[in-house]
């Protein structure tokens, strides 16, 4: 390298006070080194010009250049300016050694109200922490035996946050371990790159904290061992990543939630955790569930098919449980499924009241002798003639009650409704056929049957031909049965609202008219099938079985009363007609179980 193109720098090295080395009359006529070891090119210059120079062991380093009729003293000065080199002189020797270093500028690190910020450039790991923790209020320990230089720059980033960013981008793994941060350098140089994102474990009140993203499953699991210092035995290698953010789990609940979508599971047995894959029948536990408040037979069905593929299910009916054998994540699954539904079903009381409403009309017209002699308990009402009787009744009814028997009239009834209705049994105007209470759970059906069996004896009579001029019968008699009985059908459903979603079928089979053993009764069907809402203790009134029977006697003079039109003054006809309507009243009530057992709000959300 040759200079005699350019000026030699005028800045002086740091001296010990003197303004020349040597004496500044010295000429260099020509000077040539080329990639000489400085320590030479100091010596030659020393032999040349007779000067006294001492070299410290650190003036190190190689001489280029080339240099033409240029005073000795800028030589020196050059050649210690582009090496970092300093000089003092005592009397006539001159001491030459390395330029001591600057003092380092201090860190750009503050913590303000836990927040972070920091301006760091291949800063000394140590020295980072040694800051860190006399500012902030978190302590922080470096590993044994790591180091290493951080950069970075961050400004009012929360404190937690800014350390994981800040030694995670320089390659440090970061957890924390009973409140304590711990810093670590990854396992390998090659895993580095793949945790360069996000890599953060913590473990803290027996509780995990999980930060990572594409994390070696494997790595992550070993990982959670360390920190929670666990025994894990792993068959075969653990193969592929996971992304996950999660805060405050247990150690079963994490590993459950990682090997979830993978075909790894575990078991624990003794508190010691066996990983491995799915299929090997050594990782199959076996649990009993056992519900709380549903049967467990009746929870089969309800089970998600894609649960009970994977698992052995055996109701054991004597422990109303489930015995669950499969893998780990499969068995929590139907546990937490079963969990889930596992809530007290509401009981639902029914109060129901069957009461049959008549309306009678009899007609009386006609000539009576002897009417004088007539009872006076019929002669209740009018008389618009003496041998003439009009008798009614149920006009009350008609007037106060039927308009509200409609199938749409749902509402409370009156508090005197019962008196009025005792009134009304003994005035012969209703008749209170049945008065059932039934108890059923939800979405449970409930049936009470209530009736008799008739029996009328059938003749049977068979003639067979024998081929004589007479024939010869058989007679058979039987005894045959008729039911006549009725039925009360109800399916309640108690919506999240708290109302009542009720069905009811009920059926009335009676027979009309007096029995008679000889020949089959006459049944009268009445039917109706309704599907209601109700609130909890509303009543619902069904109406609209009407039944309507006709009976007419005739008293007539013999003969004489069978002649047209002169028939009418010797005879007498009396006829009734009656009309039943039965009427449901019905009102359910819902019951949780004892006082302050279930809390029906938060019931009611679930």
């Amino acid at each position: 390298m040759s200079l005699q193109d350019k000026d030699i720098p005028t800045d002086t090295a740091i001296v010990s006070g003197q303004d020349f080395l040597v004496d500044s009359t010295l000429k260099v006529p020509q000077l040539d080194f080329k990639n000489a070891d400085i320590r030479d090119v100091f010596n030659a210059l020393a032999k040349a010009y007779n000067l006294n120079l001492w070299l410290d062991e650190s003036v190190q380093g190689k001489v280029t250049l080339h240099l033409v009729n240029t005073s000795l003293n800028r030589v020196l000065e050059f050649i210690l300016q582009q090496n970092n080199l300093v000089y003092e002189k005592s009397d006539n020797i001159i001491k030459i050694s390395k330029a001591p270093a600057p003092p380092p500028e201090p860190l750009k690190i503050a913590i303000i109200d836990s927040f972070l910020s920091v301006d760091l450039k291949d800063a000394d790991l140590s020295e980072v922490v040694r800051i860190l923790v006399q500012q902030g209020r978190e302590n922080i320990v470096v590993e044994s035996g790591i180091a290493g230089r951080v950069s970075g720059t961050l400004k009012d980033i929360e404190f937690e946050k800014g350390l994981k960013a800040l030694m995670m981008s320089n390659g440090f793994l970061v957890r924390k371990i009973e409140g304590v941060w711990h810093i670590d350098r990854l396992p390998t140089e090659q895993q580095v790159p793949r945790y360069k994102g996000v890599y953060s474990v913590a473990y803290k009140d027996k509780r995990l904290s999980i930060d990572v993203a594409n994390a070696n499953l494997s790595d992550l699991i070993r990982e959670i061992a360390n920190l929670c210092n666990l025994n894990i035995f792993t068959y075969g290698a653990l193969e592929g990543q996971v992304s996950a953010k999660c805060v405050n789990l247990t150690v079963d609940e994490a590993l459950s939630y990682l090997l979830k979508t993978s075909n790894y599971t575990f078991r624990k047995q003794d508190q010691v955790y066996f990983v491995g894959n799915k299929d090997l029948e050594g990782m199959l536990v076996a649990e009993l569930i056992q519900p709380q408040h549903l049967v467990a037979e009746g929870l089969l069905d309800a089970l998600p098919q894609n649960l009970t593929t994977k698992a052995t299910l055996k109701v054991i009916k004597e422990q109303n449980g489930i015995m669950v054998q499969g893998p780990y994540n499969v068995v929590q699954g139907i546990k937490e499924f079963i969990d889930e539904m596992d809530l007290p079903p509401a009981q639902i009381l029914i109060e129901a009241l069957v009461v049959d409403y008549s309306k009678t009309a009899f007609y009386d017209y006609g000539i009576v002798a002897n009417s004088f002699g007539l009872s006076d308990s019929l002669n209740r009402l009018e008389h618009y003639y003496p041998n003439i009787q009009l008798f009614s009744s149920g006009k009350n009814i008609n007037e106060k009650w039927f308009p509200r028997l409609g199938i749409k009239n749902v509402g409370k009834l009156p508090d005197n409704f019962f008196i009025q209705l005792k009134a009304m049994e003994q005035a012969g105007k209703a008749n209170v056929r049945s008065r059932p209470q039934l108890a059923t759970l939800n979405g449970q059906k409930a049936k009470i049957d209530i009736g008799t069996t008739q029996y009328y004896l059938l003749k049977t009579e068979t003639i067979y031909a024998s081929g004589q001029p007479t024939v010869s019968t058989q007679v058979s008699e039987k005894f045959q049965t008729i039911e006549a009985a009725m039925s009360l059908t109800i399916t309640p459903n108690v919506t999240p609202q708290g109302d009542i979603i009720v069905e009811i079928h009920p059926e009335f089979n009676t027979p009309q008219g007096a029995f008679d053993p000889k020949v089959p009764p006459t049944i009268n069907h009445r039917i109706l099938d309704s599907k209601v809402r109700l609130r909890d203790g509303e009543t619902i009134v069904l109406g609209g079985l009407i039944q309507t029977i006709e009976d007419e006697t005739v008293h007539k003079f013999p003969l004489l009363g069978d002649i047209p039109l002169l028939k009418y003054l010797f005879s007498n006809r009396s006829k009734t007609k009656t009309e039943a309507e039965l009427v449901i009243y019905l009102t359910p009530y819902v019951y949780y179980g004892s006082e302050g057992a279930v809390d029906i709000s938060k019931y009611k959300e679930k």
